[in-house]
């Protein structure tokens, strides 16, 4: 089990990324029309534009099966009642806590994966350090709590001044005219 986890490890993000390749791999047809042979006639111009078009469409679903979760997450910030309708705060504080329990969802898969690589002893001489990875985990999960209240303090303060400087032109006119009565 020890030698398995020290050989799959390292290799993850390479297994991921040709797991996903091969999920998304436009058609061996492409391929074979697109490079013509000595059998077979050269492709036409309508011909190399249908399967240009096939191609960019293949990449563009693939964009699209990677995009949606987040496109998803974020929808409701794309509505306009958002920004100038009621209950801006209970809307914003709803998407807040959505991204926090994500994150802590990701935190604790995190947790639990170091904590099994201690357990199988996989760890020797890596960065899994238990004690490291606690440290900064509680760092962040109390950062990701506080969030919402940093945001709160920065809106209301770029709300102050804004009201400021948007009060100064009438305040000097109200100064100006009475010192001149």
């Amino acid at each position: 089990m020890k030698k398995l986890l020290k050989i799959l490890l390292p290799n993850t993000l390479q297994f991921a990324l040709i797991a996903v390749v091969v999920m998304f791999w436009p058609s061996a047809d492409f391929v074979a029309m697109a490079v013509p042979t000595a059998a077979s006639a050269p492709l036409s111009t309508t011909d190399f534009i249908t399967n240009l078009v096939q191609f960019l469409s293949t990449g563009l679903q693939i964009i699209q099966q990677l995009l949606w979760p987040i496109l998803l997450l974020i929808g409701p910030l794309l509505d306009n009642n958002l920004i100038f309708g009621p209950g801006v705060e209970d809307r914003l504080f709803e998407i807040w806590s959505q991204m926090r329990n994500i994150t802590s969802l990701i935190l604790a898969i995190m947790l639990v994966a170091v904590a099994l690589i201690n357990i199988f002893g996989a760890s020797e001489g890596s960065t899994y350090e238990l004690k490291s990875f606690l440290k900064k985990m509680v760092i962040t999960l109390v950062a990701i709590n506080f969030t919402f209240f940093g945001a709160r303090v920065i809106l209301d303060a770029s709300n102050v001044l804004t009201n400021f400087a948007f009060g100064l032109p009438n305040s000097i006119q109200i100064q100006s005219i009475n010192s001149l009565s």
